[in-house]
């Protein structure tokens, strides 16, 4: 192999490994979360639709969600979440 065809393999590699850390870190995340997350009960004071603006001057409609819940150490916490309809 010449030269350049090392480095076209060492960058391809590098990639592969780049990708893979990444994969690996969002996995844990997601095994972390079933292991130890909590489930809590919500209330939900508002839900109205609205939409966001995409390439091309494209519009997608969205339903936004605005919930509130309490956590272990009684924080309060005021969400919102946008999803499509």
């Amino acid at each position: 192999m010449d030269q350049h065809e090392e480095l076209a393999t060492f960058k391809w590699l590098m990639f592969v490994a780049i990708v893979f850390l990444f994969a690996t870190y969002r996995a844990y995340k997601e095994f972390k979360y079933a292991i130890w997350g909590a489930t809590t009960t919500a209330s939900v004071p508002r839900t109205f639709e609205t939409f966001e603006m995409r390439r091309l001057g494209r519009r997608k409609d969205l339903l936004a969600v605005e919930y509130s819940f309490t956590d272990r150490d009684g924080n309060r916490h005021r969400e919102r979440d946008d999803v499509p309809i």
